[in-house]
Protein backbone atom coordinates (compact mmCIF):
# COMPACT_ATOMS: atom_id res chain seq x y z
CA UNK A 1 0.00 0.00 0.00
CA UNK A 2 1.40 3.38 -0.99
CA UNK A 3 2.30 5.84 1.73
CA UNK A 4 0.27 9.09 1.66
CA UNK A 5 2.37 11.97 0.50
CA UNK A 6 3.33 14.59 3.05
CA UNK A 7 2.39 18.24 2.65
CA UNK A 8 5.94 19.14 1.61
CA UNK A 9 5.93 16.61 -1.21
CA UNK A 10 2.52 17.78 -2.41
CA UNK A 11 3.66 21.40 -2.53
CA UNK A 12 6.72 20.45 -4.56
CA UNK A 13 4.55 18.96 -7.31
CA UNK A 14 3.41 21.22 -10.10
CA UNK A 15 0.23 23.04 -9.22
CA UNK A 16 -1.54 24.95 -12.03
CA UNK A 17 -2.92 27.49 -9.55
CA UNK A 18 0.58 28.38 -8.37
CA UNK A 19 2.21 28.28 -11.79
CA UNK A 20 3.54 31.62 -12.91
CA UNK A 21 2.83 32.82 -16.43
CA UNK A 22 5.78 32.74 -18.76
CA UNK A 23 7.58 36.02 -19.15
CA UNK A 24 6.96 37.62 -22.50
CA UNK A 25 10.17 38.43 -24.35
CA UNK A 26 10.22 42.22 -24.23
CA UNK A 27 13.81 42.61 -25.34
CA UNK A 28 12.85 43.85 -28.76
CA UNK A 29 14.64 46.79 -30.36
CA UNK A 30 11.58 48.97 -29.76
CA UNK A 31 11.52 48.05 -26.06
CA UNK A 32 15.22 48.80 -25.69
CA UNK A 33 14.75 52.16 -27.44
CA UNK A 34 11.81 53.07 -25.20
CA UNK A 35 13.82 52.10 -22.11
CA UNK A 36 16.71 54.32 -23.22
CA UNK A 37 14.35 57.24 -23.92
CA UNK A 38 12.67 56.76 -20.54
CA UNK A 39 16.06 56.73 -18.80
CA UNK A 40 17.16 59.88 -20.65
CA UNK A 41 13.98 61.67 -19.55
CA UNK A 42 14.58 60.59 -15.95
CA UNK A 43 18.19 61.84 -16.15
CA UNK A 44 16.99 65.20 -17.50
CA UNK A 45 14.38 65.51 -14.75
CA UNK A 46 17.04 64.60 -12.18
CA UNK A 47 19.41 67.27 -13.49
CA UNK A 48 16.70 69.92 -13.30
CA UNK A 49 15.75 68.84 -9.77
CA UNK A 50 19.38 68.89 -8.60
CA UNK A 51 19.83 72.44 -9.91
CA UNK A 52 16.50 73.55 -8.41
CA UNK A 53 17.35 71.96 -5.05
CA UNK A 54 20.77 73.61 -4.92
CA UNK A 55 19.31 76.99 -5.92
CA UNK A 56 16.58 76.67 -3.29
CA UNK A 57 19.12 75.86 -0.58
CA UNK A 58 21.31 78.82 -1.53
CA UNK A 59 18.33 81.16 -1.78
CA UNK A 60 16.91 80.01 1.57
CA UNK A 61 20.27 80.48 3.26
CA UNK A 62 20.68 83.99 1.83
CA UNK A 63 17.14 84.94 2.88
CA UNK A 64 17.69 83.58 6.39
CA UNK A 65 20.97 85.46 6.83
CA UNK A 66 19.22 88.61 5.59
CA UNK A 67 16.45 88.16 8.14
CA UNK A 68 18.84 87.96 11.11
CA UNK A 69 18.68 91.67 11.80
CA UNK A 70 15.06 92.20 10.78
CA UNK A 71 12.61 89.42 11.70
CA UNK A 72 14.29 86.22 12.85
CA UNK A 73 11.00 84.39 13.43
CA UNK A 74 9.71 84.97 9.92
CA UNK A 75 13.12 84.21 8.43
CA UNK A 76 13.40 80.96 10.35
CA UNK A 77 9.89 79.96 9.32
CA UNK A 78 10.77 80.58 5.69
CA UNK A 79 14.01 78.63 6.13
CA UNK A 80 12.16 75.68 7.66
CA UNK A 81 9.59 75.73 4.86
CA UNK A 82 12.32 75.77 2.23
CA UNK A 83 14.36 73.02 3.94
CA UNK A 84 11.29 70.75 4.04
CA UNK A 85 10.70 71.51 0.35
CA UNK A 86 14.32 70.51 -0.30
CA UNK A 87 13.68 67.26 1.56
CA UNK A 88 10.71 66.58 -0.71
CA UNK A 89 12.86 67.24 -3.78
CA UNK A 90 15.54 64.89 -2.45
CA UNK A 91 12.93 62.15 -1.95
CA UNK A 92 11.72 62.69 -5.51
CA UNK A 93 15.33 62.34 -6.68
CA UNK A 94 15.61 59.15 -4.67
CA UNK A 95 12.45 57.82 -6.33
CA UNK A 96 13.87 58.61 -9.76
CA UNK A 97 17.15 56.91 -8.82
CA UNK A 98 15.30 53.74 -7.79
CA UNK A 99 13.29 53.88 -10.99
CA UNK A 100 16.47 54.15 -13.06
CA UNK A 101 18.14 51.23 -11.27
CA UNK A 102 15.23 48.84 -10.97
CA UNK A 103 12.74 50.17 -13.54
CA UNK A 104 9.95 50.06 -10.95
CA UNK A 105 8.15 52.75 -9.02
CA UNK A 106 8.51 52.26 -5.28
CA UNK A 107 5.28 53.22 -3.49
CA UNK A 108 7.09 53.79 -0.20
CA UNK A 109 8.97 56.75 -1.69
CA UNK A 110 5.73 58.47 -2.70
CA UNK A 111 4.32 57.91 0.77
CA UNK A 112 7.41 59.52 2.29
CA UNK A 113 7.05 62.52 -0.02
CA UNK A 114 3.40 62.85 1.02
CA UNK A 115 4.35 62.56 4.68
CA UNK A 116 6.97 65.31 4.38
CA UNK A 117 4.48 67.52 2.52
CA UNK A 118 1.83 67.03 5.22
CA UNK A 119 4.28 67.75 8.05
CA UNK A 120 5.58 70.79 6.15
CA UNK A 121 2.06 72.21 5.85
CA UNK A 122 1.33 71.48 9.52
CA UNK A 123 4.46 73.35 10.60
CA UNK A 124 3.62 76.34 8.43
CA UNK A 125 0.05 76.49 9.80
CA UNK A 126 1.16 76.27 13.42
CA UNK A 127 3.85 78.89 12.91
CA UNK A 128 1.39 81.31 11.30
CA UNK A 129 -1.47 80.72 13.75
CA UNK A 130 -0.69 83.78 15.90
CA UNK A 131 -1.35 86.04 12.94
CA UNK A 132 -4.73 84.38 12.29
CA UNK A 133 -6.14 84.58 15.82
CA UNK A 134 -7.92 87.82 14.88
CA UNK A 135 -9.84 86.07 12.05
CA UNK A 136 -12.00 83.38 13.73
CA UNK A 137 -13.43 81.90 10.52
CA UNK A 138 -10.01 81.44 8.91
CA UNK A 139 -8.58 80.13 12.15
CA UNK A 140 -11.36 77.53 12.42
CA UNK A 141 -10.74 76.39 8.85
CA UNK A 142 -7.03 76.02 9.60
CA UNK A 143 -7.84 73.93 12.68
CA UNK A 144 -9.88 71.59 10.48
CA UNK A 145 -6.99 71.47 8.03
CA UNK A 146 -4.62 70.59 10.88
CA UNK A 147 -6.95 67.81 11.99
CA UNK A 148 -7.13 66.36 8.48
CA UNK A 149 -3.35 66.67 8.07
CA UNK A 150 -2.88 64.87 11.39
CA UNK A 151 -5.09 62.02 10.18
CA UNK A 152 -3.16 61.98 6.90
CA UNK A 153 0.17 61.73 8.76
CA UNK A 154 -1.15 58.76 10.74
CA UNK A 155 -2.46 57.03 7.60
CA UNK A 156 0.75 57.64 5.62
CA UNK A 157 2.94 56.51 8.52
CA UNK A 158 0.86 53.36 8.91
CA UNK A 159 1.11 52.64 5.19
CA UNK A 160 4.90 53.09 5.27
CA UNK A 161 5.10 50.77 8.27
CA UNK A 162 2.94 48.13 6.57
CA UNK A 163 4.93 48.34 3.34
CA UNK A 164 8.10 47.87 5.36
CA UNK A 165 6.72 44.85 7.24
CA UNK A 166 4.86 43.00 4.46
CA UNK A 167 7.93 42.11 2.31
CA UNK A 168 9.64 40.61 5.38
CA UNK A 169 6.69 38.29 5.97
CA UNK A 170 6.34 37.28 2.33
CA UNK A 171 10.08 36.56 2.01
CA UNK A 172 9.98 34.45 5.16
CA UNK A 173 6.93 32.60 3.86
CA UNK A 174 8.57 31.93 0.51
CA UNK A 175 11.61 30.47 2.16
CA UNK A 176 9.52 27.81 3.92
CA UNK A 177 7.42 26.84 0.89
CA UNK A 178 10.11 26.79 -1.78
Amino acid sequence: MAQPQGREQQEEEWNPKRARPRAVDLETPLHRLLTIVEDMIYYAISAVLVVATAALLVSASIQWVGSLGVDLRAGTLTLLDNVLLVMMLVEILSTISISLRQHVLAPQQFLIIGLIAAVRRMLVITAEQTELLHEPETFQLLLWELLLLGVLVIVLSSAIYLLHKVPERSEAGRGRND
